[in-house]
């Protein structure tokens, strides 16, 4: 297993940006993790300034949200629109007496975006920028170990126990550029594992009464150390660091 432990956006106990009650979870876990693992202190990375002090040369000095930030995006909102959106559009026509079907506007505002603002030079290039930075993160983030698959494992914070409500309007998606670090892995087909770590309680606007709220975090590895991941979750659950979640409003 990899004895080296690489954080985004993780909290300390001197600067969290989340309730007392989910950092104390949060860093008990990766407490457990790093002691079962018998790895070297967690560092905590920021993937732009690492950009920043080791840049491809293929980026041209370009900045890191500007070279990928976009990327994702265009690419996921054209191949949505011929893969699915043409031939889904084609055949419901066809079956419905020349009909269009209602998709919701979060879908439909990324295909329109894309008619709008991407030309076919603009889907290869973010192509290429994906090419390039695939290459860079494996040399420089998330190296591969004959060792132990992955040279190191990531995490990051998925679900942070805070609430949000669904009965609230919110705005139509913005395309600008983001460095979520969902979808940089994405980009690179790197296993991308969420486990549920703990539970905190919340006061609920809805049933008025105090409820509970899971606490997520993501393993990343190397691309194909899914096995990997997969393992040391068995090894972790059976150390009873992970826990099997339960049904109903109280996972744990």
């Amino acid at each position: 297993m990899p004895k080296k432990i690489l954080t985004i956006e993780f909290p300390t106990k001197d600067n969290s940006t989340y309730t007392t009650e989910a950092t104390m979870v949060i860093l008990d876990f990766l407490s457990k993790l790093q002691n079962f693992l018998q790895a070297d202190s967690p560092v905590a990375i920021d993937p732009p300034k690492l950009w920043e002090a080791n840049p491809p040369a293929a980026a041209n000095g370009t900045s890191f949200i500007d070279f990928i930030g976009l990327a994702y995006t265009v690419c996921t909102a054209v191949q949505q629109y011929y893969l699915l959106a043409v031939p889904f559009y084609a055949d419901y026509s066809a079956a419905n007496q020349g009909r269009r079907p209602y998709v919701e506007p979060g879908v439909t505002s990324a295909w329109d975006w894309r008619q709008k603002n991407v030309s076919s030079d603009g889907y290869n290039q973010s192509i290429n920028n994906g090419t390039v930075f695939k290459q860079w993160w494996e040399e420089t983030v998330m190296k591969a170990s004959p060792e132990s698959c992955s040279e190191s494992l990531m995490l990051y914070v998925i679900q942070d126990g805070k609430p949000v409500y669904k009965p609230v309007y919110r705005s139509e998606p913005k395309f600008t550029p983001s460095v979520f670090v969902g979808r940089l892995v994405s980009w690179v087909g790197a296993p991308d594992l969420v486990f549920p770590i703990g539970q905190v309680p919340y006061n609920s606007t809805v049933t008025l009464k105090e409820e509970m709220l899971p606490i997520a975090v993501n393993f990343v590895a190397a691309k194909g150390c899914d096995g990997m991941i997969f393992t040391l979750a068995e090894q972790l659950l059976a150390a009873g660091i992970l826990k099997i979640p339960k049904v109903g409003p109280q996972a744990f």
